[in-house]
């Protein structure tokens, strides 16, 4: 008898782990666009 529930807690586990780690990568993603803002600001700063 196949352990159905053991197989759907591990399925479960790794798209939670999977949504994780897309989200870490979107703010990863925030967070240097974010840094590429401030560095254009302070370029622009040093030109004016």
């Amino acid at each position: 008898m196949p352990n159905l529930l053991g197989d759907l807690i591990l399925y479960k586990t790794q798209e939670c782990l999977i949504k994780i780690f897309q989200l870490s990568l979107r703010f990863i993603k925030l967070g240097l666009e974010y840094l590429n803002i401030l560095e254009n600001e302070k370029s622009v700063g040093q030109l004016c």
